[in-house]
């Protein structure tokens, strides 16, 4: 789910060891629920209740209406998307490639984008196709379809397909938003940022500055796939790149982070908040309290785990604040964009020593799982007693 590498991918790994690599990143993109409950429906076998509760929660749905049907959904939405990605980037590979080479090339980029994975087949990713708007293109939609989330992508066709004119759910609503406002914000952000970069943008044409920036602010949170270089990108553009992936993608979707929903929904509360309203309304409704709680008990875990892993790996491995940091966030918003290691064609975490790898390899768990859903499972709850304390007041601020 997250192309940091310690070895050049193309080159180190044989056709099978791509094939292993391919169906790995499927399987994790899908989830290992999704995948084991629809190969059961395949053996005509039948789901259990525990099992369609456990599902609920992978696929990211609010109830446990028609959860199987939704599952059948997913997995026709995953290849419909990943087919038509995987047509076009053949066809256009084919001009510089066999089309047997053409075919395979098109089908990893198109599985590695749509499960938001970034791993390519090219040793310097994509940056040979910055200026290539079919490639960027076919990409970009591939990413952001499947960084939305199955449940948004599946409301979208049923209202289309019904024609049903009521608005849409709070959930697909905010996703949509947050997801647009931080996709048009990282893109104005970057080409200020880097305009003037003779590294990056400086160097292309006006259009095809446009496409690097919206290429580079769509996978930064959630692929991490790159057409420009990202050692050379100026430190402020690379902390922006930072705040992207830490929020990540959308629940029920294949990317990491702390989610748009997340990143909404604190927004919200604390304006609200500021305003003075005891009550937190959104596009005409009322958040439950234990969604405003999930999201700033989530927020604050994953600052916290963010921050104790970089300054741990920043005392073991030696490396500076920002690449450490940079490489830390990537893991943990399974995106795998990174500094890099200096004249090597791989990340940063190759250098890193066996503990840094694998302090590396637990951010990505936990970042695909989600620190909250971990930490659930990991803490027993304890029986609610029957008293409440006295309560007594603490200055704050």
């Amino acid at each position: 789910m997250t192309g940091l590498i310690v070895v050049d991918t193309p080159h180190f790994w044989s056709p099978f060891g791509h094939g292993v690599i391919l169906a790995l990143i499927q399987v994790g993109g899908l989830g290992y629920m999704t995948v084991s409950t629809f190969i059961a429906l395949l053996l005509r076998r039948r789901v259990s209740l525990r099992e369609r509760l456990v599902l609920q929660k992978a696929v990211g749905m609010l109830t446990l209406e028609g959860v199987v049907r939704f599952l059948k959904r997913v997995v026709l939405i995953t290849l419909l998307v990943e087919g038509v990605a995987t047509v076009i980037l053949t066809l256009r590979f084919a001009v510089e490639h066999s089309i047997g080479q053409a075919f395979f090339l098109g089908l990893f980029h198109a599985i590695s984008a749509f499960n938001n994975a970034g791993f390519s087949l090219f040793s310097d990713n994509l940056a040979g196709y910055v200026a290539d708007p079919v490639v960027n293109l076919t990409v970009v939609v591939s990413v952001i379809l499947g960084g939305i989330g199955y449940l948004v992508i599946n409301e979208l066709l049923e209202r289309r397909r019904e024609r049903v004119r009521e608005r849409l759910s709070v959930h697909t609503r905010l996703v949509l938003g947050t997801t647009a406002a931080l996709l048009v914000g990282g893109v104005l952000l970057f080409l200020l940022l880097e305009w003037n970069n003779p590294k990056t943008l400086a160097s292309l044409g006006i259009p095809e500055r446009l496409l690097a920036a919206s290429f580079q602010a769509v996978t930064a949170r959630t692929a991490g796939f790159n057409t420009v270089g990202i050692s050379v990108l100026r430190e402020t553009t690379l902390f922006m790149l930072i705040v992207l992936m830490f929020i990540g993608a959308s629940p029920g979707g294949t990317g990491g982070g702390i989610k748009t929903t997340t990143c909404g929904t604190v927004l919200v509360a604390l304006w609200r908040r500021l305003r003075g309203d005891h009550e937190i309304n959104l596009m005409g409704r009322r958040l439950p309290q234990k969604v405003l709680n999930d999201a700033f008990i989530l927020s604050g875990l994953s600052f916290i785990y963010v921050i104790v892993v970089t300054l741990t790996l920043m005392v073991s491995e030696g490396h500076s604040y920002l690449s450490t940091l940079f490489e830390v966030t990537s893991a943990f918003g399974t995106v795998g964009l990174s500094t890099g290691a200096p004249g090597l064609v791989t990340s940063l975490c190759s250098l890193f020593s066996a503990f840094g790898k694998i302090a590396i390899a637990g951010t990505m768990l936990v970042g695909r799982m989600g620190p909250l859903t971990l930490g659930a499972a990991l803490l027993s709850k304890e029986p609610t007693p029957s008293y409440r304390l006295l309560e007594e007041q603490v200055l704050i601020g």
